[in-house]
Parts: C-alpha cells; structure tokens; sequence
C-alpha cells in the first residue's frame, strides 16, 4: 500500500520512502527496487555477517575488562560500516 501514517516531517525526512505517498512512493520504490532484490540481499549479508563478528570481538573485549559498554559507541560505528559497505 502506498499511504501511511502522515507525521508531518519537514525537511530532508520529507521524501522519504516510509512517508512518500500516491505518485511520489511509486516512484521512489520503484527506483530503489532493483537494489534490493533477493540476490543483492544475499551479498549483503556476508557483508553484514563480518562487520557483526567485529562488533561482536570489540564488545567482548570490553566486557573482559570488567568495563561498561556504552551501546552508541559500538553500534554508530557498525551501522556506518555496514551501510557504507553494502553501499
């Protein structure tokens, strides 16, 4: 379906594909379609796959120092990675 629940955005979010409706959603799902299909998705996850079992080794090492783990500063990093990569 193409329209959801309208939050009244400004600004760049304004485009977005969760809140594109009518004409506007078709077109932008239409362009980014084709970047994910079944295939691409599967290289994708090798992708995400090494970046988890850095993620992974750095928490640990953190936590065998009896240290704690402020979550922002591990999954900032790993999400850029991950976008960047798959990019």
């Amino acid at each position: 379906f193409t329209n959801r629940r309208n939050f009244r955005l400004n600004g760049p979010m304004y485009d977005a594909v969760s809140i594109a409706e009518d004409d506007q959603w078709r077109r932008i799902r239409g362009v980014l379609s084709p970047y994910f299909t079944s295939g691409r998705l599967k290289e994708m996850f090798v992708i995400m796959k090494q970046h988890s079992a850095n993620l992974i080794k750095s928490m640990k090492m953190q936590a065998d120092k009896d240290g704690p783990l402020e979550m922002k500063e591990y999954f900032g990093p790993y999400s850029m990675d991950v976008v960047a990569s798959t990019a």
